[in-house]
């Protein structure tokens, strides 16, 4: 049994990376049709702050909304939303193998977890030339600035005695910058 759930579980985190990449991937190029490539970096940062609150906020709610008083009746009661939820199609195979469980939603949430990775993974595929042109304009979006950067450079290999004061000096002065765009 132990061999089994070591092969399920390495299966199943192999699919689950799969279909996340390829979700994420889908979202950042829908959101590279109608965002510049600065704004985008920004928005990409703003996910990332909102991802952190929620899963500190959710790891710590979690727990306090079920009531696990007894861990031998807990019960899943199968509704036409459970469809949408990535995590009930990834565990409906655990519940396949382990408990032998052969109910007809199981099986379908195991179809799913199955099959929906490699069609995710088929359209990546199909996707990629667009996914890394993209990525060629997000990295090229600050290069106007080559000039005030190589004088921002000069002014911190004057200013500046040592390698650490000369990357807070670029920071400070990048701040600044940002600042007087947005005041302006």
């Amino acid at each position: 049994m132990e061999c089994c759930f070591s092969l399920y579980f390495n299966g199943d985190n192999t699919y689950r990376f799969i279909f996340n990449r390829s979700y994420w991937t889908y979202i950042f190029i829908d959101f590279k049709i109608f965002f510049d490539g600065e704004k985008l970096k920004d928005i990409i940062n703003y996910v990332q702050i909102g991802l952190t609150i929620t899963l500190s906020a959710g790891y710590q709610l979690i727990g306090r909304i079920f009531n696990f008083v007894d861990l031998n009746n807990i019960e899943f009661i199968n509704k036409w939303w459970t469809y949408i939820l990535s995590p009930v199609w990834f565990a409906a195979p655990l519940e396949l193998i382990i408990n032998n469980n052969r109910e007809r939603y199981i099986i379908v949430y195991s179809l799913m977890a199955f099959i929906i990775p490699i069609i995710s993974i088929i359209i990546y595929i199909k996707l990629m030339p667009a996914f890394e042109r993209n990525l060629q304009k997000l990295s090229s979006a600050g290069k106007g600035k080559k000039s005030r950067d190589r004088l921002n450079n000069f002014m911190a290999k004057i200013v500046c005695r040592t390698k650490e004061e000369r990357n807070f000096y670029r920071f400070s002065t990048n701040m600044i910058k940002k600042m007087k765009g947005h005041l302006n």
